[in-house]
């Protein structure tokens, strides 16, 4: 569960998780006071037993974030 009630959930590669965060440390954001984020795994897998999808929920202490981050990644 979240700490903010503003979510977004964007699915993007892992590995992209780093630019998001360095995007938003870039805007003035810090994750604690100011958003935070997690990876969320679904449980379903494909025929190699590898999840078939899976997100990153960011969550904010202010709405616009969630906007921005889903008209920028998502």
């Amino acid at each position: 569960m979240s700490r903010f009630e503003h979510v977004a959930n964007i699915v993007i590669p892992l590995t992209e998780t780093l630019d998001v965060l360095r995007d938003l440390r870039s805007k003035g954001l810090l994750q604690g006071p100011d958003f935070d984020f997690q990876h969320v795994a679904i449980a379903s897998y494909d025929d190699y037993n590898t999840p078939t999808y899976d997100h990153i929920r960011f969550s904010f202490k202010e709405p616009k974030w969630v906007s921005y981050v889903i008209l920028k990644y998502g």
